[in-house]
């Protein structure tokens, strides 16, 4: 039964405190990892994914099956502590197993675009189950190609695999293909190729999954201007494609489609251009149903050449990795978030320890409230031996959502409170009483990242 006395508590211990309190701080890191069998040159951090507490980490340059044979590691998203180290039963010299990598629902699948499984560098695909760290499946394509370089791109969405490979030659040299698997069976469901490809389209260079559709990057590809790139939407259910994405009217050599990330409601993709010979990319945002473009994101920076974007994309929330950044007028690198609903920049990542030339930003990943950040040329195990950062992106009292903390959430909270709303329960314990009162303003005091 509701108390009145509780009111008069939280008007007093509120009236206390508000005036005092800061409305924003700067995103602080959770922790720093690295592998516990790291050494120079790993380039651990090449690739990066985090799903259901877990977080999937490639170093593609390990030697444990060769030279640049490759690894890959599990560590547990809250502690930071490492989990399984993975390999595969095949792992040979110059494979770059985990150069590309991705994780849902407890499995793990870790491209090797150099492994030799029926040409030379006609590349495989490797699912493990995360809870184990063992090995379930290889996948190779039956018709792997000479340098097809299949496992140059994964994602898993449900029970679904996507891999490309985008050196396959169903429409000439390096055209490009992707492969959708069903994930429990390691079955092949479809090959998929653009309806009007061509050499060099690189197509499958970047695949992304989302909700039964396929976004597939194609940066070579030249109907739009030499190497203007172009992006292809396809119903995995069918395999039918469903639209291409290109931007009219814009300069070649953009590579529209060499990173992708992919949400109900966006495709975000990278594109690049030189002005005044310095390099720059940015960040062309379209709608999933028509294709549209909505807007750019063009990445802060102090100096230098920003470009070779990682993107990484969770419900609106979009992270921008920028290796070659330098926000303390050293190239240390940088992460930005944004909102994509409201086209706000809302906050920049830094490392606490970050050195010339780290590369933080080489790779990003986000789920939830966590962003986790690659610095692949970090030297704490030796020379660009790689590290990864995590961060809190969260803001538990901004009931709100306005990306603040004021007035209007003290009020939200009194509402939820005296409504006997579970909005107010900041403890979780399905009670209402004096201990949620007291999380609630440790929450506000510390305040938003």
């Amino acid at each position: 039964m509701w108390d009145a006395k509780y009111t008069i508590a939280i008007i007093y211990l509120l009236i206390s405190v508000f005036t005092g309190i800061a409305q924003c701080q700067s995103v602080t890191e959770n922790w720093k990892t690295i592998a516990d069998d790291g050494s120079p040159d790993d380039f651990f951090s090449d690739s990066l994914d985090i799903n259901g507490g877990i977080i999937a980490v490639g170093s593609s340059s390990d030697r444990d099956n060769g030279i640049q044979s490759g690894s890959a590691y599990l560590f547990d998203a809250l502690t930071g502590k490492q989990l399984f180290k993975l390999l595969p039963n095949d792992g040979n010299a110059y494979d770059f197993f985990a150069d590309s990598i991705a994780i849902d629902k407890g499995l793990v699948i870790v491209g090797a675009e150099e492994h030799d499984s029926l040409n030379s560098n006609s590349g495989a695909a490797y699912v493990f189950d995360s809870a184990t760290g063992l090995q379930i499946s290889k996948l190779t394509p039956s018709d792997g190609a000479f340098s097809g370089r299949f496992g140059n791109a994964v994602d898993i969405d449900s029970d679904l695999i996507a891999i490309g490979a985008r050196g396959d030659d169903d429409h000439g040299f390096f055209s490009g293909s992707v492969y959708i698997y069903n994930a429990q069976l390691g079955s092949k469901i479809y090959k998929l190729t653009a309806s009007d490809g061509q050499s060099l389209d690189q197509f499958g260079s970047a695949v992304a999954l989302n909700n039964g559709i396929v976004a597939i990057g194609a940066p070579g590809h030249d109907s739009n201007g030499d190497r203007a790139g172009a992006i292809y939407l396809f119903d995995v259910s069918t395999g039918q494609q469903l639209m291409k994405i290109v931007r009219p009217n814009k300069g070649a050599y953009e590579s529209l489609g060499s990173e992708l990330a992919l949400g109900p409601d966006y495709v975000v993709s990278t594109v690049y251009q030189t002005i005044d010979t310095m390099k720059t990319g940015r960040v062309c945002v379209f709608r999933t149903d028509t294709g549209e473009q909505l807007y750019e994101i063009y990445p802060e920076h102090t100096q230098g050449e920003n470009f070779d974007l990682a993107i990484a994309l969770d419900g609106d929330n979009l992270v921008v990795g920028q290796r070659y950044d330098m926000p303390l007028g050293i190239m240390v690198g940088s992460a930005r978030l944004y909102s994509l609903e409201t086209e706000m920049l809302l906050n920049s990542l830094s490392p606490s320890d970050g050195e010339e030339g780290d590369w933080f930003g080489h790779s990003v990943a986000i789920d939830g409230c966590q962003v986790v950040v690659g610095s692949v040329l970090d030297d704490d195990n030796g020379s660009n031996s790689g590290s990864t950062y995590s961060f809190d992106i969260c803001c538990l009292a901004d009931l709100n959502n306005d990306i603040a903390l004021n007035f209007f959430d003290v009020s939200a909270f009194l509402q939820a409170f005296s409504k006997t709303s579970l909005l107010a329960d900041f403890t979780n314990d399905g009670l209402l009483n004096f201990f949620d009162i007291s999380a609630f303003l440790q929450a506000f005091s510390a305040g938003c990242p």
